[in-house]
């Protein structure tokens, strides 16, 4: 649990400072979206 929290503190910091990041994943170029099929 204290390494959970010290990474949340460490991000909000980050974030205070204007350097951290809220993005965790960035889609590649050219990703097309999933389709599901759907019941007629």
């Amino acid at each position: 649990m204290l390494v959970c929290l010290g990474h949340v503190i460490r991000k909000t910091f980050g974030l205070i400072d204007g350097t951290g990041s809220i993005e965790y994943w960035k889609a590649p170029e050219g990703l097309k979206p999933e389709i599901i099929p759907q019941k007629n």
